[in-house]
């Protein structure tokens, strides 16, 4: 009874959505898989319905979409592509959890009015999960306020929104607030300034095959003649839909990949010019902070042990460590933690302390706020001010929220 429940009264749309799709079958098969389970009606029938959903869902021409393969779709078509396959077997409630974290402010908006759509058209319940308070104040009647695993609020969404009850609640909308403005950045900006990275027609392109059964190739590509350049100290804001090429140009800047075409200069001198050593001493000065903390933290190493890994002399000793953690607001009790028992916002202040041990002159963060809370953000974004401020560190930061970028930033490049 319990499993006839799960797979027909209710329908659960997964954080991670490229992690939900298997790899080596076509999205119209997968969404099909679950109502063919059974065979309670018709193939025929099914296949029909798939094709209705996708549609419903924005994902037209319908037949492409079918028979497309997960890695072919953008990270927006399939977040659709899974409301679709939850909407397969016309459930009463659908649980969506964190369906928007990884997307652009034009994907959540879109994927928000699809949610709406089905409400309004398949009379479906919706349960919305999410640490956006102002996006799920868009699409809930009603809300609840969740704090350390007990619930500290409940209330109508007019209610809350106008005088809410929790300090938890209250800290959440000041600190959305507070990106509606320009940060105060008050750090010391010299009168004769230094340029560290310059940039001239950067390009990079990704060979793809059309098709697995097809020789012919064509060329993505990522990154397209980009020019820009920024100084010592200062931070720099890059902003930019999913799948602008933020994130390939952020590994071009971090040496990971090399570029195919124009030049790149950091403190005057060009990259590809310089000689093995001193490539891999400049990789070392610039680091960088990925997306997905819990992929970039080894899940059974402490958090000493991912500290020490990276000191330059292992002869430093605690003390250096110790520091690290300081630098970043986290007492020593974390030394003996492994990531799983971190939270998302303090994996992520992990991350920049073991940047930070590497002594760096450029630290880049390629969307370490996307899965945050507003509250957790604002926390890391006053973190990166102080290390800007007291250190003098430059900062690339990027992401598709362009209320964050352009609160921290002392200048914005847009993709």
């Amino acid at each position: 009874a319990m499993q006839e429940v799960r797979n027909q009264n209710i329908a659960y749309i997964f954080q991670q959505s490229a992690n939900v799709f298997n790899p080596s079958m076509k999205i119209g098969d997968q969404i099909a898989e679950s109502a063919l389970y059974g065979k309670r009606t018709a193939e025929p029938i099914i296949r029909e319905k798939v094709h209705a959903l996708l549609q419903s869902c924005g994902l037209e021409p319908t037949k492409r979409f079918a028979e497309a393969y997960p890695h072919q779709l953008s990270g927006g078509q399939i977040q659709r592509a899974l409301i679709a396959m939850a909407l397969i077997n016309d459930p009463d409630l659908i649980i969506a959890d964190e369906p928007t974290s990884a997307l652009d402010s034009h994907l959540k908006e879109s994927v928000i009015k699809l949610l709406e759509k089905i409400n309004e058209l398949h009379q479906t319940s919706i349960l919305i999960i999410s640490h956006d308070l102002n996006l799920v104040s868009k699409i809930s009647s009603n809300i609840i306020v969740i704090d350390d695993g007990s619930v500290v609020e409940a209330q109508s969404k007019v209610s809350l929104m106008r005088k809410p009850m929790s300090e938890i609640t209250r800290d959440m909308l000041n600190a959305s607030a507070v990106f509606d403005s320009k940060s105060p950045n008050t750090a010391a900006k010299v009168s004769n300034p230094i340029t560290m990275i310059e940039v001239n027609a950067l390009s990079k392109s990704y060979a793809a095959k059309t098709s697995i059964f097809k020789k012919n190739v064509k060329d993505i590509k990522a990154v397209d003649n980009i020019s820009f350049s920024f100084n010592k100290g200062e931070i720099l804001g890059i902003v930019g839909p999913s799948g602008s090429g933020k994130s390939t140009l952020a590994r071009l800047l971090a040496l990971i990949e090399d570029f195919d075409s124009g030049t790149y200069k950091f403190e005057g001198q060009h990259v590809r010019e310089l000689s093995f050593s001193e490539f891999e001493q400049l990789k070392t000065q610039v680091q960088m902070i990925f997306q997905d903390p819990l992929s970039a933290l080894a899940p059974h190493l402490t958090v000493k042990d991912v500290l020490f890994e990276v000191l330059p002399e292992k002869n430093q000793g605690l003390k250096v460590i110790e520091d690290a953690l300081l630098n970043v607001d986290l007492n020593l009790d974390y030394l003996n933690r492994i990531p799983r028992m971190l939270s998302g916002g303090e994996r992520q202040r992990i991350l920049i302390a073991r940047a930070l041990l590497t002594q760096p002159k450029l630290l880049i963060c390629d969307e370490i706020l996307s899965a945050l809370d507003v509250l957790t953000q604002y926390r890391i974004v006053q973190l990166l001010l102080k290390l800007n401020q007291s250190l003098g560190l430059s900062l690339i930061f990027i992401s598709h929220d362009r209320k964050l970028v352009e609160f921290l930033s002392d200048q914005t490049i847009e993709l």
